[in-house]
């Protein structure tokens, strides 16, 4: 009589491999984060920056001013709000026209730096009472190089670089 082998795995093996799995795992689920972070960072200081450009790109075209200002005093992380000073009184009344608007940040994100509260763009695409470059800092939990530092310059041009968190 002939003895047919059994298939299948072992507990040995089973233990092996689900050890296996969890090291994998364990070093993949921190990076994971580090990416769903830095995509969350990146998103928000693109919202930002977007913004201040439709502000500009507007006030251009309809030539007119257009302001952007935070929702929330000089914390910009409560969010923002763009608009066009449609009858040209300076402030954000039946007569202006909102454009975007903007939430409060997701996560643990804060901005920091950046002492004005609006900035407002005149027809020809300047800031209207322009003063020294103006530098927004948006940070997450986590410590190093991993924030952006977003630069209005008195011209009204924006750019954007890596910054270091503490």
């Amino acid at each position: 009589m002939s003895r047919k082998r059994q298939q299948g795995f072992t507990l040995v093996e089973l233990l092996i491999a689900v050890a296996i799995a969890a090291i994998v795992l364990s070093m993949g689920v921190p990076s994971f984060r580090d990416a769903l972070m830095n995509s969350r960072l990146t998103t928000q200081a693109n919202a930002f920056v977007a913004a201040i450009n439709l502000a500009r790109s507007e006030a251009i075209k309809r030539s007119r001013n257009v302001t952007i200002e935070c929702n929330t005093g000089t914390d910009w992380t409560g969010g923002w709000k763009v608009w066009v000073d449609s009858n040209g009184n300076g402030s954000n009344d039946g007569g202006a026209e909102e454009l975007r608007v903007e939430g409060a940040f997701d996560g643990t994100t804060t901005v920091s730096g950046g002492s004005k509260s609006s900035f407002q763009y005149a027809p020809s695409g300047l800031l209207v009472g322009a003063s020294p470059n103006d530098t927004f800092s948006l940070c997450d939990s986590r410590s190093g190089e991993t924030g952006r530092a977003i630069d209005v310059s008195v011209a009204g041009r924006v750019a954007v670089t890596r910054k270091v968190c503490l």
